[in-house]
């Protein structure tokens, strides 16, 4: 119900043949056309898509779009927001019970009186974010409860580079480069699948449109079973706490003095 934000930047392949309509033949537009979205279809047995199977892109010029793809920011779901993105969950419960008497034994007088108690606190607290490997498909086209992508996880960079590397291998270090240890800018595995797939926003797979389109075209809308998708809620703080005590106190006469009859006391907590 909240809004949710990546906590991470973006690539965003351009669609098929973008270079050619911005750059016209030559070297450039060829060069550019090696990193569009399924321009290696054919390593995952797949047809390479044309600006005409590939429609509702975002970025396509078209449609309003860049003309061309992107590294942007964090994107976000649930905008405007209609409810809450964090919650906080606190519990607190307990029992007590006891027994209270006296009893008499070999002519001597004793008290009793036994308790236990229980107690428990939990404290929990989530927050709504985006899953990330999700988020990256759905900014390829490839997003969806109802897409399975037609492409491979596992494309070789280099090795189907006809630059020997250049621009698929500067592609791949650059952008799913590590700026530092355990961060990963975007996963290698989303951008290879977007590289080989051909069903972008076809078939039940679709583009999440992080642009003002989203708003003022209703063909470029994200719906709400693709946001639903892309959004998960993360328990950050799972906290508990449990305190038990058993108390035993007894007393009692023990023998007759001069000056009266001694008592004695003894108790026990754990």
């Amino acid at each position: 119900d909240g809004t949710a934000f990546s906590r991470s930047v973006h690539l965003y392949l351009p669609p098929p043949e973008a270079s050619l309509a911005a750059e016209g033949p030559g070297l450039n537009s060829f060069l550019g056309g090696l990193a569009e979205l399924g321009a290696f279809a054919q390593a995952a047995g797949n047809t390479r898509p044309g600006p005409n199977d590939i429609t509702n892109s975002p970025l396509d010029a078209r449609n309003g779009g860049l003309g061309t793809g992107m590294f942007g920011g964090a994107v976000a779901t649930g905008v405007p927001r209609t409810g809450n993105t964090n919650t906080n969950a606190s519990v607190t419960s307990g029992v007590q019970a006891g027994l209270r008497g006296d009893f008499a034994w070999n002519d001597r007088n004793f008290n009793f009186d036994v308790s236990y108690s229980w107690s428990g606190t939990s404290f929990e607290q989530s927050y709504l974010t985006l899953n990330r490997e999700r988020t990256e498909l759905a900014l390829q086209g490839l997003g969806g409860p109802g897409c399975t992508p037609n492409g491979t996880p596992d494309f070789d960079f280099v090795g189907n580079d006809p630059t020997g590397g250049a621009v698929l291998g500067g592609l791949s270090n650059n952008f799913n480069d590590f700026p530092f240890p355990g961060y990963i800018l975007n996963l290698r595995e989303t951008l290879s699948t977007a590289l080989t797939s051909n069903n972008h926003g076809q078939g039940g797979c679709e583009f999440f449109n992080p642009f003002l389109t989203r708003q003022t075209d209703p063909a470029l809308a994200n719906s709400p079973e693709l946001e639903g998708w892309m959004t998960e809620r993360v328990l950050r703080a799972d906290k508990r706490n449990k305190l038990a005590v058993f108390d035993a106190v007894i007393s009692g006469e023990l023998f007759e003095l001069d000056g009266g009859t001694a008592q004695f006391p003894a108790g026990a907590q754990y």
